[in-house]
């Protein structure tokens, strides 16, 4: 009886479309649908690694270009009182520049930051400003 229905599943399947071939390509099509969630190839990573490491020196670079801009600021402020109105317009030029709204030392109370502290603040606000626009910019460029 065994004998019977195993020669007549594999005489009568055929007919039907279960063929071994049909069974081979339906396999063939189904691990295929899975080629687009393999791991990705060296090569991609490698390359992906390559760039990240790229733009990493680009953004140092820029950095770097961004405090020489205010390398004069940095050597006038070596006699702070008598250059301080200098130091104080080239800031506030770097702000109209950035669009950023600057407000004047004799406008605060020069009793709660001296001016030393004010020069950092805003050569680091500038710094920050233009890094902001840059990472910006390179993220619109390599999204």
């Amino acid at each position: 009886m065994k004998n019977i229905i195993t020669l007549l599943t594999f005489t009568i399947l055929p007919f039907f479309g279960f063929s071994q071939n049909a069974i081979d390509v339906n396999f063939e099509k189904y691990w295929d649908s899975f080629s687009e969630y393999t791991i990705p190839d060296i090569d991609i990573i490698e390359q992906q690694q390559k760039e990240k490491f790229e733009i990493t020196k680009f953004r140092n670079k820029i950095r770097d270009s961004i405090k020489n801009e205010l390398i004069e600021v940095y050597q006038l402020s070596n006699d702070i009182h008598t250059n301080f109105v200098i130091i104080e317009d080239h800031l506030q030029i770097e702000f109209e520049a950035l669009g950023i709204p600057y407000i004047s030392y004799e406008s605060i109370n020069t009793n709660v930051i001296n001016k030393e502290h004010w020069i950092d603040h805003h050569t680091r606000k500038i710094v920050e400003h233009k890094m902001a626009r840059v990472e910006q910019e390179l993220k619109e460029f390599y999204d």
